[in-house]
């Protein structure tokens, strides 16, 4: 970079992200994913870690606890002013409403210095000796990382055991209690024999929904976004291929029951338009939310993101994708430069890594669901934390709806070798 350039940063941003937490204390723990490096100025950056510090600490982060932290830290001489800094950071701004702007001001200050070291990066590389598949890899994943605030901070294994532990003795309670469902600890399917192969869509997980067309995925991953919600937590869902309006009539008629043709001519009673009334109060408080208009990768993950931070966890949480091909590519398709085949590997990729870092499951079905009512095999052929398995779910159609079939079936070992062979 050329002596008389600078790398990007907007100090008077900063200064009014640090000022809008102390003015609201509450307001960090919506950015827990803002980086101590997303500042640029070092004083900025051990102010940012020390109300991180209080945070995590439980108590309230003012102007005093922030001066008691930097003062332990022997860093409170070295900040110019010292208290008084800190004084104008809280009056800096006149109100914390616009928090959210500042945030997104830094964040993308930080994104373009990180895509500058990236680039300065790989272009010494490429003047070097390195083979040109190795540095498009590195440069694939590196910027993959920057597209999803990933980070490389070393995490001790101590923080996971206590909560790991509370939830095995909740398991174990559950179980002895006759729940046969103590395992189901993730996102509900409300399938039964399939929620408890699988323990429920965990944080972290990216569920592919696979089938011809007609199958009932995107009426699977709608229901599931409805059982997240009707536990009390918040699912987002992303539809490329149908408009908002359409999945909002589906969630009503899986709520309620009604025959979907005979709602849409006008066929249904006082009784069942009193159910619908019911239904659509029911979710109108909850925290569901549907997008019919993003339609590149980078929107989705920033959507997902302020998604998250709107409803934190540790609240259960889902995203549903459908779907994945529909993504429109932000590549060049001059010809040689474009793939979309490895793009759609890249995007894949992408949401796995926002699964891990928004801590909920992420679910990819692929084509429009309309079918008629028929007992459906359900397969899970990759697994890691269960085993291969193969499930009958009545799929019912007129309801999109999916439920445990009347009569149970109980694959033999012929079956499975069959299966899976």
């Amino acid at each position: 970079m050329p002596a008389d350039r600078q790398m990007p940063h907007n100090l008077q941003a900063e200064q009014s992200v640090l000022g809008c937490v102390l003015m609201a204390p509450t307001l960090v723990d919506e950015l827990g994913d803002l980086n101590v490096d997303d500042f640029l100025l070092p004083a900025h950056r051990e102010i940012w870690d020390a109300m991180l510090t209080i945070a995590k600490r439980g108590k309230p982060v003012d102007v005093l606890l922030v001066m008691d932290e930097l003062k332990a830290r022997d860093w409170l001489k070295r900040l110019e002013d010292g208290p008084v800094y800190l004084d104008k950071l809280s009056s800096a701004v006149p109100t914390a409403s616009n928090f959210r702007h500042y945030v997104d001001v830094v964040r993308e200050k930080a994104r373009l210095r990180q895509i500058i070291t990236l680039c300065a990066e790989v272009s010494g590389a490429a003047f070097g000796d390195a083979e040109s598949d190795e540095l498009l890899a590195g440069m694939s994943e590196r910027a993959m990382k920057i597209a999803t605030n990933t980070t490389n901070e070393l995490a001790h294994v101590g923080p996971l055991l206590e909560p790991l532990m509370l939830e095995f003795e909740q398991r174990k309670k559950r179980r002895e209690a006759g729940n046969e469902d103590a395992g189901v600890t993730g996102a509900r399917m409300g399938i039964s024999k399939l929620d408890r192969a699988t323990g429920g869509g965990q944080p972290g997980d990216v569920i592919v929904i696979a089938a011809g067309t007609g199958g009932g995925k995107t009426a699977l991953a709608v229901q599931t976004a409805i059982n997240v919600c009707d536990d009390k937590g918040s699912s987002l869902v992303f539809n490329l291929e149908m408009p908002r309006k359409q999945i909002a009539e589906r969630i009503l008629v899986h709520r309620t029951e009604i025959n979907s043709i005979n709602l849409r001519d006008g066929l249904i009673d006082n009784k069942e338009f009193a159910k619908l009334q019911g239904a659509a109060g029911k979710t109108y408080d909850q925290a569901l939310y549907i997008h019919d208009d993003l339609f590149t990768m980078r929107e989705i993950v920033a959507t997902a993101r302020r998604w998250r931070a709107k409803h934190p966890h540790p609240q259960a949480g889902l995203i549903a994708l459908d779907f994945l091909q529909l993504i429109r590519s932000e590549q060049a398709r001059g010809r040689g430069e474009y793939n979309r085949s490895r793009e759609l590997g890249i995007y894949a990729q992408t949401l796995k890594e926002l699964a891990k870092k928004l801590m909920v499951p992420i679910i990819l079905p692929h084509n429009k669901d309309e079918s008629d009512d028929c007992v459906l095999d359900i397969y899970v052929d990759k697994l890691r934390n269960g085993q291969k398995v193969r499930v009958k779910a009545q799929w019912r159609g007129r309801y999109y709806q999916f439920s445990d079939p009347a009569i149970d079936w109980v694959p033999t070992e012929e079956t499975r070798r069959d299966v899976y062979a």
